[in-house]
């Protein structure tokens, strides 16, 4: 935080006092970089590859991650039933003992989530024997459609720099690159929609209707509902467009009816998940986990709904005590709620240094501008980043990867403030040259100072970090010593009254009765005696994860009552 603020200090004064500084070398980097962008192909492949690299170039000090939060052992759960070539899993014996959060028990046993984000982390399982490795194609593939997606909106050079930028906010360092709950996948679909918008307004493609195909499918299985409100001011122009072009035939063979063919067989193959999932195939695993275990509503202004009953004391715990308190915070203060998620939004997304384009655009307009003598691509922009932003603002429980889908067009509205800066002269002087050359080089020393506090361990207030859970060191250590042991084992897991419930212990992978390790819950004694006469062939475990550090021993005859 405090290295970005005196970033953004460095860039006013040196643009303020030095603005001819190295402008022989910046010259030179600049032709280079316009000539790799003025090959798409290369500069897209450029882009996919520089973030991937990227990524890898800082796994000695920020290694493959390990998952602590309830979204990503479901993800994970999700990745793993797909690398075993299933859709879904039967419900495993005794399931109250293996109950969990954001995963179905019944009528199967299977991740809530949309699947896009898991057919990823598969690919990685399977392919290089990881599921992170679907998380660093993500990262790549998202800088190459964001390079694609602006190469529509501007000219090339600014688009490579764009697809840059977000790389450098996104693809190396955050939780969206170091975890399996990130918001790559939607960003994504998010950039192939945004992109398909000019160049189908300028002159309607089949390979571009593909392409806002593809972009809505992604979007449908990664963040339906965020994807759905981002995408309507898009379709709005696009028709606008349609009706002003009145070549409906045309436009109806090369867009409508190659987009309504791909929209039908990935609605097919929902249909077909849903009904593998949950029986039936209108039916959502979301909508099933959100009518066994929410009690909470989607949004502020509706009512409780009917409490559930809860099998575990953590899941209750979570449900009516966090979970409700989220919502009764947002009810009761919806003003200071919108705006702290609008602050959270901006930090996440712009940060101190890139708000240095929105402030300084101000002082480069024209006194007395008015919005509609903005360009129509700027407003269209305008209109379509304003909309995927406010779509998160109702919903009850919020993350800053539910605004995903709007990644590319946040950065192509701050790529035109750029722009309008970069062209900016006082006194004789090319203040503006200096202002983003200043900025795309704090880009590259924010990079690495987030290196620098990885190496030195220094201060969270020098640099913004996300400090690790507890779980996330203690479960592998416990898991691992379990494996170094011969045969197989049962562990289950004991909390105390005051258990933080963000902290869950039991998850399971696809093939749960074949694992080595089985995590499960301590219910009632007869209960217990029911799950470890299923599995008599295991070593059985106790394990309280709240003692410090947390106690794994023997489940003993004499200590199998709570």
């Amino acid at each position: 935080m405090l290295f970005e603020l005196g970033l953004v200090a460095a860039v006013s004064l040196l643009a303020l006092f030095f603005p001819r500084l190295g402008e022989s070398a910046f010259r030179k980097v600049e032709s280079t970089l316009a000539r790799c962008a003025a090959r798409k192909g290369l500069a897209i492949g450029a882009s996919f590859l520089l973030a991937i690299a990227l990524r890898l170039a800082v796994l000695p000090i920020e290694p493959i991650p390990t998952p602590a939060v309830h979204d990503e052992f479901s993800y994970l759960l999700m990745a793993d039933t797909f690398a075993h070539g299933r859709l879904t899993n039967p419900t495993p014996a005794v399931w109250q003992h293996f109950e969990t959060f954001h995963e179905n028990m019944r009528p199967t046993y299977c991740s809530k989530f949309f699947p896009a984000q898991g057919v990823l982390l598969a690919a990685g399982q399977v392919v290089v024997g990881h599921p992170f490795w679907g998380i660093v194609l993500s990262l790549g593939l998202m800088a190459a459609a964001t390079c694609w997606s602006m190469q529509g909106w501007m000219p090339p050079a600014w688009a490579l720099l764009g697809a840059l930028l977000v790389t450098a906010h996104f693809g190396v360092f955050g939780y969206w690159a170091n975890s399996y709950w990130g918001g790559t996948v939607a960003a994504c679909g998010g950039a192939l929609v945004i992109g398909a918008l000019p160049r189908l307004k300028r002159q309607p493609k089949k390979n571009d209707a593909i392409v806002l195909a593809i972009g809505l499918m992604v979007l449908a299985n990664s963040r339906p509902y965020e994807g759905l409100i981002f995408c309507i001011p898009v379709l709005v122009l696009l028709m606008l467009s349609w009706v002003r072009k009145r070549n409906w035939a045309m436009i109806t063979r090369q867009v409508i009816l190659p987009v309504a063919a791909m929209i039908a067989c990935a609605a097919a193959s929902m249909g077909y998940y849903f009904w593998r999932t949950t029986g039936k195939p209108y039916l959502p695993p979301y909508a099933v986990y959100s009518a066994t275990y929410d009690s909470v509503p989607f949004v502020p202004w509706r009512a409780l709904h009917p409490i559930p009953s809860y099998n575990n004391g953590a899941m209750r715990r979570f449900y009516l005590g966090f979970v409700q308190y989220q919502y009764l915070l947002y009810r009761n203060t919806p003003l200071p709620s919108i705006i702290g998620r609008v602050f959270n939004l901006w930090w996440f997304f712009v940060g101190f240094l890139l708000t240095v384009p929105f402030l300084a655009v101000c002082f480069v307009l024209p006194y007395g501008m008015r919005f509609k003598d903005f360009s129509i691509k700027t407003r269209e922009i305008f209109l379509v980043t304003t909309v995927g932003v406010i779509s998160v603002t109702p919903i009850v429980f919020f993350g800053q990867h539910y605004a995903a889908p709007a990644t590319c067009a946040v950065y192509i509205l701050i790529m035109y403030c750029m722009r309008r800066i970069w062209v900016w002269k006082r006194h004789h002087n090319s203040r503006g040259r200096s202002i983003i050359r200043g900025l795309v080089l704090a880009s590259i020393f924010l990079v690495l100072g987030h290196v620098a506090a990885l190496c030195f361990r220094l201060s969270p207030m020098w640099i913004s970090t996300e400090a690790a859970s507890e779980l996330e060191a203690a479960r592998p250590q416990v898991l691992s010593s379990l494996q170094n042991l011969d045969g197989t084992h049962l562990v289950l897991v004991r909390y105390s009254s005051d258990h933080n419930p963000h902290e869950e212990w039991v998850y399971n992978g696809a093939a749960l009765e074949n694992a080595r390790v089985i995590w499960a819950r301590e219910l009632d004694p007869s209960s217990n005696q029911q799950l470890i006469k299923h599995f008599k062939d295991r070593r059985v475990w106790l394990l309280q994860p709240d003692k410090i550090p947390p106690k794994l021993e023997s489940y003993e005859v004499s200590a199998r009552e709570p």
